[in-house]
């Protein structure tokens, strides 16, 4: 076999090997990508159906409020007071909540800190 015969089946055979790499790169590629556009289109169909839940909530929603308004059940002062029992305190008693357990985790922190007195020997 003559040197030129031998590099032409090495360059063949790189060749073939390469074109494979790519091949299956490229092939990876795709089916992440098409992993990506498949898991896209979920989160946007769960997307869809959540914002159709939430629609239709309001409109239950506001058909209670009519329906009560016709009844002359419903007061504007009542729901303002209803709204202050049920949301904004326990909102503001949440926050207190976390603030003092803020506050006694600070100070919790600050009596187990050593102070560096100068005239100790370290």
């Amino acid at each position: 076999m003559d040197f030129s015969h031998v590099l032409g089946w090495v360059l063949l055979t790189v060749l073939a090997v390469g074109s494979g790499v790519i091949g299956g790169a490229m092939l990876h590629y795709w089916r992440q990508r098409k992993q990506l556009a498949d898991s896209t289109n979920y989160l946007l169909d769960r997307l869809k159906v959540a914002e159709s839940d939430i629609n239709r909530l309001q409109e239950e929603t506001f058909l209670l409020r009519e329906y009560l308004n016709r009844r002359g059940l419903l007061d504007e002062d009542d729901l303002a007071l209803l709204r202050k029992e049920l949301i904004e305190l326990p909102r503001q008693l949440e926050a207190e909540r976390a603030e003092l357990l803020k506050g006694a985790l600070k100070k919790d922190e600050e009596e187990r800190l050593v102070k560096n007195i100068p005239d100790t020997l370290h």
